[in-house]
């Protein structure tokens, strides 16, 4: 008897058997998407901080509200961080919860009478952690939404003081760095801030 020839794997086939399953797509993504969110979230804080430093560093002579201006970008900024954690971390748990529910749901085959109480009730207890983790992203993109629009104000009316202080008489009077850092500051502050606003609000479907 002859031997049946084998036929070699194309890479169709090599594309098929690595395809991932929609279980291991929401797992990878809820991943990606809490690691760049918590990365983005301790720059933000990180900026926060910096804009506190440089607070501290105003003289009490200096005759222009640099000190409060930084004070309130950090108040803002530091909220957006934090919040911007909260997010992506309520996102990987959504996400989690999705996995969680495409597992049961492939496992137990079509959602019919056929399956038994215990099944269905894992079903329903994981679409209950989806929906409750869906709701506490969008507070938080809303709250968020809140302190970015307070942000760009106070980013706006801070570099009026900032320009005075870098423009001063006496250059010493509001100290130099905290009016000259202001500037490279900000702009990547407000980088930041917008990524921080479209990192995790894009994954909420």
């Amino acid at each position: 008897m002859g031997r049946t020839p084998m036929t070699p794997s194309t890479p169709a086939d090599s594309e098929y058997q690595e395809e991932l399953t929609p279980s291991d797509e929401v797992s990878k993504s809820s991943f990606t998407i809490f690691v760049l969110g918590a990365f983005m979230a301790a720059s933000t804080v990180a900026v926060a901080i910096l804009y506190i430093v440089s607070a501290l560093h105003v003289p009490s002579s200096c005759n222009t509200r640099l000190r409060a201006a930084l004070f309130e970008l950090a108040g803002c900024t530091g909220a957006i961080g934090v919040l911007s954690f909260a997010g992506s971390f309520s996102t990987w748990k959504e996400f989690g919860a999705l996995q969680s529910f495409l597992e049961e749901a492939s496992g137990g085959g079509p959602l019919d009478v056929t399956w038994d109480a215990g099944e269905m009730g894992s079903v329903t207890e994981n679409k209950k952690k989806l929906k409750f983790y869906r709701g506490v992203v969008r507070s938080i993109v809303f709250i968020q939404s809140i302190f970015s629009l307070l942000y760009l104000p106070s980013q706006a009316f801070a570099t009026f003081p900032a320009y005075k202080a870098l423009h001063n008489e006496d250059p010493q009077k509001c100290g130099q760095w905290p009016a000259i850092i202001f500037w490279p500051l900000g702009l990547i502050n407000f980088v930041l801030v917008i990524i921080d606003a479209l990192i995790y609000k894009c994954m909420d479907v």
